[in-house]
């Protein structure tokens, strides 16, 4: 007999998330087998009971184990002392959004003469979203999808990113609308 079948969804979910560190809840769903109600409330009761931490950003959710709760310490110390194994988590392999903004600027910055806005004012660059989308599948093409690689995940989030990362170096940055196109407009200081 599973543990989890005496327990239910909320320790099913616990357990999925001792395994695999960081998960979103979509990533839950797709492992326990529960759909996003279920998932919810699980998250909610354990989140309640400072078991679980979900971190959120817009619409994306990153829930992992509290580590500092003194349950999970029980839990795990019982576990070791029971003889079971869990795996342990497999750090992720993407990257964040900020250390993928922090490389297409560092790029930006070194070939800054291929994207002047006008040949005679090399203060000014222009960055279409389009080409940001090519930069981003480059350096990261696990956040890339589609069969051009034009769907780019948190694409929005990226240039957000590199506008703070730009204003940390001293350059001036904003968005422009131009027509149908995001522009990101880089200014040298």
């Amino acid at each position: 007999m599973r543990l989890e079948w005496l327990c239910g969804s909320v320790y099913k979910v616990f357990a999925v998330l001792l395994q695999k560190g960081e998960v979103t809840p979509t990533e839950l769903v797709r492992l326990t087998g529960y759909n996003h109600i279920v998932i919810r409330q699980a998250l909610r009761i354990l989140e309640k009971n400072g078991i679980v931490v979900c971190r959120k950003w817009g619409n994306y959710t990153l829930c992992r184990v509290n580590e500092d709760s003194k349950f999970v310490k029980a839990f795990r110390a019982f576990i070791v002392e029971a003889g079971i194994e869990l795996p342990s988590p497999k750090p992720r392999k993407e990257r964040t959004y900020k250390e993928v903004a922090r490389e297409i600027v560092d790029y930006l910055i070194n070939n800054w003469n291929n994207y002047l806005a006008n040949v005679k004012n090399d203060k000014v660059i222009k960055v279409t979203a389009r080409e940001i989308r090519k930069l981003i599948c480059d350096k990261a093409p696990a956040r890339c999808s589609g069969k051009d690689k034009s769907l780019v995940t948190f694409s929005g989030w990226v240039i957000s990113a590199m506008i703070e990362e730009f204003e940390k170096r001293g350059y001036k940055a904003y968005r422009d609308y131009d027509s149908y196109f995001t522009v990101l407009v880089v200014e040298k200081p």
